[in-house]
């Protein structure tokens, strides 16, 4: 029996696994990591000029293949917000996203709000960030 158990979570597993192409992701696919700051991006009750405050999101993507979203919003609750880039264009010197963000809770706050965001990025020039 537990025999049996093991290969039915191996063939969960598997099946579960992204599928990986032999072509693999375009050359010129977009690949990067981005910390973006929604300025009074998330807010409590049912009035958005209320109590707002930031909503800080961490967006990756490699290939072209964007990455779950994972924030946090201080001035909020201290509870992970996780999300994912539904529609992600990289072009024309800028990126727009269109990102779902579902809030975490913590102890004192409770969560489970679903915020839907529209975000155009625009790269400045010269205003470039080096990682360590």
């Amino acid at each position: 029996m537990r025999a049996a158990a093991r290969a039915a979570v191996a063939t969960l597993a598997l099946a579960a696994a992204p599928v990986l192409t032999a072509a693999g992701p375009a050359p010129d696919a977009f690949t990067g990591e981005m910390t973006v700051i929604l300025w009074k991006g998330l807010f409590r009750g049912a009035d958005p000029g209320s109590q707002a405050v930031h909503l800080i999101l961490h967006l990756a993507c490699e290939g072209g293949r964007w990455a779950p979203v994972q924030g946090m919003a201080p001035g909020y609750n201290n509870g992970f917000h996780d999300g994912c880039v539904q529609e992600g264009a990289v072009g024309g010197g800028g990126i727009r996203l269109e990102l779902t963000v579902l809030t975490g809770s913590d102890l004192w706050v409770r969560g489970g709000q679903i915020g839907l965001y529209t975000v155009d990025l625009k790269r400045a020039a010269g205003r470039r960030r080096r990682s360590c």
